[in-house]
């Protein structure tokens, strides 16, 4: 049953997730304007990317409704990119993968981290969609991400009754800030945008240790690598050409809050064994 919540849960707040990454963006286009009050969450309703005309309830069933209208909008036809219900089949999976794979347990204290995980969840795929379309992470976004990831490691400590790890985690959080910041202050901004750099205290944070941080940066560069090796082999992809980290590094921090002291186990056996 709670598998079932959490997949109907994923699949409304990955929605929730593509409406505001839309929203978002047209609200910081036009700043400064009488529109950008048009696309805030609490004023504006659901509408038509291309059309503008306003949605109804039949038309904003997550996933459903998008495989109803074969991927199109009722009124102009217009054809609704699969980022929709792509976004909102992730956000069910990382929601119910967490879930199964829940390293803190389930006691009173560990479902208020998994009520504050599931948020920075929602929070890292807004950031990671938003990266992915204009290779950009938004401030605005950041700092709320970071600011629930401050409460989060407080009441993992807390649970975990080990005061000493909050030193590891603060030399963690300023190992990954300082390297990114030398990084982007270095290559000017082409190699780690400002985004990255205010993002990563927070993913050194949710590291823990600078082991794990280690561990972090070699998951996110593998996975950036993986996917630009094709574009650079044909050629559609030149090295100076942008490659958004955020969602690297997002995914990484996920993987290494769920399974980043058993992997490093695992590794350190595997080389004992050998």
């Amino acid at each position: 049953m709670i598998i079932l919540c959490l997949v109907v849960l994923g699949l409304v707040m990955g929605s929730f997730a593509s409406a505001y990454v839309w929203r978002l963006r047209k609200r910081e286009t036009a700043r400064g304007s009488k529109v950008a009050a048009k696309y805030t969450m609490s004023r504006g309703r659901s509408m038509c990317p291309h059309c503008q005309h306003r949605l109804f309830a039949k038309d904003l069933v997550p996933l459903l409704s998008w495989l109803s209208l074969a991927g199109k909008c009722r009124y102009c036809q217009s054809s609704i990119g699969a980022q929709y219900p792509l976004t909102e089949l992730v956000v069910s999976l990382l929601f119910v993968t967490s879930y199964l794979f829940w390293p803190f347990g389930f006691t009173p204290i560990g479902w208020g981290l998994f009520v504050l995980w599931l948020v920075l969840v929602e929070i890292g795929v807004i950031l990671a969609v938003y990266d992915i379309r204009w290779t950009e992470l938004p401030f605005r976004i950041v700092w709320p991400f970071s600011a629930v990831t401050v409460v989060f490691v407080g009441l993992r400590v807390y649970a975990q009754a080990d005061f000493w790890s909050i030193g590891y985690a603060l030399l963690a959080a300023a190992i990954l800030f300082g390297l990114f910041w030398a990084i982007h202050v270095g290559s000017k901004g082409e190699w780690i945008g400002g985004g990255d750099v205010v993002l990563a205290p927070a993913l050194g944070l949710l590291a823990g240790t600078p082991l794990v941080v280690l561990l972090l940066l070699f998951i996110a560069s593998f996975g950036g690598v993986i996917v630009a090796l094709p574009g650079l082999l044909t050629r559609r992809q030149s090295l100076a050409g942008k490659i958004p980290f955020g969602p690297f590094l997002l995914i990484a921090a996920w993987m290494v809050v769920l399974w980043g002291e058993r992997l490093i186990a695992w590794y350190q056996n595997a080389l004992l064994l050998s």
